[in-house]
């Protein structure tokens, strides 16, 4: 933060403050006249000394009410009005009692004469004028004072308000006491008192006008000033799971830069990938740099491992009858990175075609250093393998331009799947190319929705500002994520008053509603401010009345260029106002915002019966699943169409819905699917209803529903949303051990990464000797390729269950997040113990 900025911020916080102070003052003397206009009332009706001590208990029991009621009449009125208004509530109200007190003296004056005396009803008049005006001040008045006290973070001026009523009644009682002193005269007790109110009335009216704009700059600066802390410094050692071409491009500065845990594992990952191609850069830093002892052990070893690799690559004779025959996946890597200097494109097209994922992962960097149209062809194939999606992503990416047409076509030919349309928008979004950003521009037209939001989310978090003319892919969009988000928050509201049976289902429409308001944010984003528009969804869903308060005059401040966006921002923050509702309900008459349910099957199957692209798989599967729990005869033929939907998902929730409720229907649908499919279901169904024990823990029969459930309770992946673990589900690979020990060798390809406990407990070590135990949810990486004996070892006492994925894959799916994942683990990555560095160490010395 310059010094520019934050003298800038200050200046509107200490111009709110100086307008609190002014307002404070201002009240007190409309107050003051207002209870001399009272007084003069109330002369004909009352005594003076219960007058007097009339008013004070009214205000005193009014300050009360509002500091424990709801404060209705704000929540009715407030969203339906515009800011100017809402500001100046207080202020009409006064001048308009003004301006009627003054009515009634004129047609109570004779003969230029004013009248002493009045009948009940304008005495009466004069008295209700303090309190009618004192409830509305602090209801509206005291309010936006508060929204200033928001928008400058004033705390202390917060404080203060607390007590701002308190002191306005001591200053009006303190008046009362003064009040016989005045001269008895209609001049000074009615006249001046009148004058005042308007005269005041009319400052309020002016200094309002700079409060409400100024109270957006204060906004927008103290955000801004929150925005430009200093980042962290994203940590070198992780960057080649980040973007492999980075890395390998700068590692002499990594090397340099890199703390010595880093420059190890710097060192670990060109080992690793096999990295014969460095070797020149290594040997030149080993010779130019002074490093620290443990650093400069591993390098050195490193140098001579990949001297030892190359020198192997080297000696082959036939490269092509070498990778066919051979199990040696360590020279294979070596002599793909060879390729980077021989260029046999031949050979790199073989080994992207391998039957091994660590070859062909290997091959896809490679093939990305070139543009040839036959790699191109080949990695967009691998999109749509979960094994291999990253890896091309990257590739394709490093490639770019030159691969973005043929995207387009693939794009075109495989949009149903939508594993594939997440990895090539991901690519497209990532190559700046007017061409490649007009695909996921056109893509915001898709009929299936799903496509268009995948396209808008990568539109939202790679391109900041698109051009006018692009702007309007993004209408139907924002109003179909309005109309979604308004509709589940009443479909929230009627579960949240049922069972707890549809717990799981609240938690789906709940997360979907998050997702919701994450894209609606930041396609705004693209239009507003960002600091303002972070700020306003940070109070998204408050029940505070202070903060609704805020973000209404946020709303209203900053979405005065359009009148329709506004409306539709304001129902988000207000769902259950009447008059937003209604005009929602005028444009879009074909929806039903506000839809009553007779009883609990009725609500499941609205549910179920919305489009496919409207709800995601998630929330459609915990609907059937709450299906179980309330059938008391049978199930509708409907669910049928789930049964044999090609969604795995939904066909295994279904069967097994349909299996509970009627097994009689269950055999007539399973018969309607081939053979083959129908005997593994069955048996997914029957293992986990009729006869699940630990013993048939299996890597076959874990539902995929259990699956994303049990990522979702993870820590590791709060920072994904439902969809995001729906879609990368694949990535994730089921293992199961029985009881006993199991070793694991670099030569099991699918098995390095970070393992997950699903089921049971497994006792885990890198070296065979010491031993560390995780149980349920516990996630460790398992690297057997950077041990010197090339293995790691389990042991379980009962069958346990993990879920695999490979580190880059993991690392690239949570991006920003990636760190929680390194906060919430136990890495194994030093190439060397900390006694086996201490040996060599001595070694050296001796």
């Amino acid at each position: 933060m310059n010094a520019n900025s934050q003298t800038y911020s200050k200046l509107y916080q200490r111009k709110l403050s100086r307008i609190y102070y002014v307002q404070t003052v201002l009240s007190i003397l409309t107050f003051i006249s207002l209870l001399s206009i009272y007084l003069y009332g109330a002369s004909i009706l009352l005594s003076d000394d219960v007058a007097y001590f009339l008013v004070i208990i009214v205000l005193s029991v009014l300050t009360a009410l509002k500091l424990n009621t709801k404060q209705y009449l704000y929540w009715f009125l407030r969203p339906k009005v515009a800011i100017g208004f809402f500001h100046n509530l207080t202020n009409i109200v006064a001048v308009i009692f003004a301006l009627l007190c003054l009515f009634l003296v004129l047609i109570n004056t004779n003969e230029n004469e004013i009248l002493i005396t009045f009948g009940i009803f304008g005495s009466t008049t004069f008295m209700l004028g303090l309190p009618l005006i004192f409830y509305i001040w602090l209801t509206f008045k005291n309010t936006n004072q508060r929204v200033s006290f928001l928008a400058s973070n004033n705390s202390i001026e917060e404080k203060f308000s607390n007590i701002e009523a308190y002191l306005v009644i001591i200053s009006v009682a303190v008046f009362g006491i003064f009040y016989d002193f005045i001269p008895q005269k209609a001049q000074f007790t009615l006249w001046l008192p009148l004058l005042f109110l308007i005269v005041i009335g009319i400052i309020n009216f002016s200094i309002n006008y700079f409060q409400i704009r100024w109270v957006l700059k204060a906004t927008k600066e103290s955000e801004f000033n929150k925005n430009t802390k200093v980042e962290k410094k994203s940590d070198l050692g992780t960057s080649y799971e980040n973007n492999p071409y980075q890395f390998e491009k700068g590692i002499k500065e990594n090397l340099i830069q890199s703390t010595p845990k880093q420059r190890i594992y710097i060192l670990n990952t060109l080992k690793q990938i096999v990295a014969i191609d460095m070797l020149p850069v290594l040997i030149e830093f080993s010779e130019t740099y002074d490093i620290d002892s443990e650093s400069e052990i591993v390098l050195q070893h490193t140098i001579e491992n990949l001297q030892k690799t190359k020198k192997s690559v080297l000696s082959i004779q036939n490269t092509y009858e070498f990778v066919e025959q051979s199990n040696d996946t360590t020279l294979i890597k070596g002599l793909i990175r060879l390729q980077l200097e021989l260029k046999d494109k031949n050979l790199v097209i073989k080994l992207l075609s391998d039957n091994r994922n660590s070859i062909k992962s290997s091959a896809s960097i490679i093939a990305g250093y070139f543009d040839d149209i036959n790699f191109i062809s080949i990695l967009i194939d691998h999109l749509q393998n979960p094994a291999l999606s990253i890896w091309s992503q990257f590739a394709l990416i490093n490639i770019g331009v030159k691969a973005v047409k043929y995207l387009d076509i693939e794009f075109t030919k495989r949009k149903s799947s939508l594993f594939f349309v997440e990895a090539c928008f991901e690519v497209l979004s990532e190559i700046d190319d007017d061409y490649a950003h007009n695909i996921l521009f056109k893509s915001l037209n898709e009929v299936n929705k799903n496509i268009n939001l995948i396209a808008s989310k990568k539109i939202i978090e790679k391109i900041e500002k698109p051009t006018i003319d692009k702007r309007k892919y993004f209408g139907s969009i924002f109003d179909d994520l309005i109309i979604t988000q308004i509709t589940n928050s009443f479909l929230i509201a009627e579960i949240k008053s049922r069972n707890e049976t549809f717990y799981q289902l609240r938690k789906a429409l709940e997360n979907e509603n998050k997702n919701n308001i994450t894209l609606i944010k930041s396609l705004i984003k693209l239009f507003y401010d960002k600091n303002i528009i972070d700020r306003l969804f940070s109070y998204y869903g408050t029940n505070n009345l202070y903060e609704h308060a805020f973000c209404n005059h946020l709303i209203d401040q900053h979405f005065k260029d359009n009148l329709s966006a506004l409306n539709k921002i304001k129902a988000l923050f207000s769902p259950n106002d009447s008059r937003l509702l209604e005009n929602l309900e005028e444009e879009f008459p074909y929806v039903e915002f506000r839809k009553k349910y007779v009883d609990d099957e009725s609500l499941i199957w609205s549910i179920l019966k919305l489009d496919y692209d409207r709800i995601n798989n998630w929330t459609r599967a915990c609907a059937i699943n709450t299906l179980q729990y309330l059938y008391s005869e049978d199930i509708p033929f409907d669910l049928a169409a789930e049964f044999i939907n090609r969604d795995k998902l939904l066909k295994e929730t279904a069967a097994i819905c349909i299996y509970k409720n009627i097994p009689e229907f269950y055999t007539i649908f399973l018969k309607r699917l081939p053979k083959a499919e129908a005997t593994k279901l069955d048996f997914v169904v029957r293992s986990n209803v009729d006869y699940f024990t630990n013993k048939l823990l299996r890597e076959d029969n874990l539902l995929l529903y259990d699956k994303i459930q049990f990522l979702l309770s993870l820590p590791y992946f709060k920072e994904l949303s439902i969809n995001e673990l729906n879609t990368f589900e694949p990535f994730f690979k089921i293992k199961v051990f029985t009881e006993g020990n199991y070793p694991v060798s670099r030569d099991d390809e699918n098995l390095s990464g970070y393992w997950i406990v699903e089921n049971g407990d497994v006792a885990f070590s890198d070296n065979g000797i010491d031993f560390k135990h995780y149980s349920k949810r516990d996630i460790f990486q398992v690297m057997p390729n950077l041990n010197e004996s090339g293995k790691v070892f389990f042991k379980t006492k009962k069958p346990t269950r993990f879920l695999i994925i490979d580190k880059i894959v993991l690392l690239s799916i949570l991006k920003k997040s990636h760190d929680i994942i390194l906060d919430n683990i136990e890495e194994y990555t030093d190439f060397y113990s900390p006694l086996q560095v201490e040996k060599l160490l001595n070694e050296k010395v001796a």
